[in-house]
């Protein structure tokens, strides 16, 4: 009973956060007078000789795909790029695959192609339309000046490994990025330009969600070089690297600093969000009994701390039938050599320690909701006390021992074996994580009445 309704208000959140629906929702067109509503902005399409629509990141095929069939023939071209294994067919775009998490060859050539476009829409009559999902980081790349792609690669690793939550990640992404942090835009001349954003980041930060392509950015070499310390980066960083973030900062301070420019609004809106995902979760919660409550929408931190603290709430939980709910995006430092899993199938490793105790029924989740949890074909996994029993009968495995797993952090293979991840296949989003737990009892069934 649990485990059905556990995968029933998983596939109600997944839902939620269909890109065809936000895109639906947020733009509106009226063919016979030519008025096209974004997110509330009017404007008169006749007014544009050429439209453009450029989509980055795991969502983007999906958002380009319902924008296609709002505009029709009114869409001039476009150009989409997404993870390898996202691509579906579109009518008027061309779709190109690149890599993720770390970027490689195609992401370059994304990069390139995409400022091609900017730089060539320079009227005011041409109109780009600019669709933004998670991934973008990876998959859009375009070094700045005396940076290699494979230096770019080599700084990924170490930022993806460091424990650096995305903000971090992506504040040393945009100084080193030659259309990041709103530099885009510099090639854009007259064009106007429109974001729609999916948010991927906790705090739904513009200047995160990518990197901020479209968007000006807040920070500055200092924060880098901040980060760069906090997390003893440099010397895993390249040196070219480390020498331009440097070089910046003496422009900086030769400048007084740099002040700070605020997201333009009006121009870049966010269709989706976890919160999204979740409220919808605890819709379909509550209408199968349950009494529900969202923990959080942001939850980040250290991946063990954020654990525990759910557990906490599981703990205090009131006796009856519950849902208890979180969203965000934890923190990972991996070690030398991690064998293979991602931070959902983690989340649930830790989970299985903190439940172990538990002695009434339980069902519990945790999902990426693009599908992919870390560099498997997961989506995450999942826990009952079944599952509890069924690894008190291998966990003398030297492999699948906790000690051997702590260390490795080959969580999949484990998981694999006792039949608990889940697989959706790549969803077409991505809006974080989602962490559900289901337990039904009274206080008669504790007494054993």
């Amino acid at each position: 009973m649990l485990r059905g309704d556990g995968f029933s208000i998983l596939r109600s959140a997944l839902e939620a956060v269909s890109p065809e629906t936000a895109i639906q929702n947020s733009v509106s067109f009226y063919p016979h007078s030519g008025k096209l509503i974004i997110f509330g902005e009017e404007m008169d399409i006749r007014s544009f000789r050429k439209i453009h629509l450029i989509a980055v990141g795991k969502a983007a095929p999906r958002m380009a795909d319902a924008l296609e069939n709002i505009l029709g023939n009114y869409l001039t071209d476009g150009l989409v790029v997404t993870k390898y294994g996202h691509a579906i067919p579109l009518k008027k775009c061309r779709i190109m695959e690149a890599g993720h998490p770390i970027p490689d060859e195609k992401s370059l050539e994304a990069g390139n192609q995409i400022r091609e476009y900017f730089q060539t829409a320079t009227c005011k009559d041409h109109l780009i339309l600019f669709l933004l999902s998670g991934g973008a980081s990876s998959l859009l790349c375009s070094p700045a000046e005396g940076i290699s792609l494979e230096e770019i690669r080599a700084m990924n690793q170490a930022l993806l490994s460091c424990g650096a939550d995305i903000h971090e990640v992506n504040t040393i992404r945009r100084q080193v990025s030659a259309i990041k942090g709103g530099k885009l835009l510099a090639d854009k001349g007259g064009a106007a330009v429109v974001t729609l954003a999916i948010s991927d980041v906790v705090g739904d930060r513009p200047e995160s969600i990518g990197s901020g392509p479209t968007v000006p950015d807040p920070t500055t070499f200092a924060d880098a070089m901040e980060i760069i310390s906090k997390y003893s980066l440099a010397d895993m960083l390249p040196d070219s690297m480390i020498r331009h973030i440097g070089q910046g900062y003496q422009r900086e301070n030769n400048n007084l600093g740099k002040i700070a420019s605020p997201p333009e609004s009006l121009h870049f809106h966010i269709i989706l969000n976890n919160e999204t995902g979740l409220r919808a979760a605890k819709l379909a919660a509550e209408n199968l009994g349950y009494s529900t409550r969202i923990l959080s929408t942001r939850q980040t931190g250290i991946l063990a701390d954020c654990a525990a603290t759910f557990h906490k709430s599981i703990r205090n939980a009131e006796p009856g039938k519950i849902c208890l709910l979180s969203g965000g995006e934890c923190t990972v430092k991996l070690p030398p050599n991690p064998g293979k899993g991602g931070r959902n199938q983690y989340f649930t490793w830790e989970m299985r320690g903190l439940l172990a105790e538990y002695l009434r029924p339980f069902w519990f989740a945790s999902i990426g909701t693009d599908g992919t949890d870390g560099p498997t074909d997961a989506a995450g996994a999942w826990l009952d006390r079944q599952i509890l029993r069924d690894y008190e009968n291998i966990r003398r495995e030297e492999r699948y021992s906790p000690r051997v797993i702590n260390q490795t952090m080959n969580f999949y293979p484990l998981w694999d074996r006792l039949g608990n991840l889940i697989r959706t296949g790549p969803t077409g989003t991505n809006v974080m994580d989602v962490q559900i737990f289901l337990s039904d009892f009274r206080t008669e069934d504790i007494s054993g009445k």
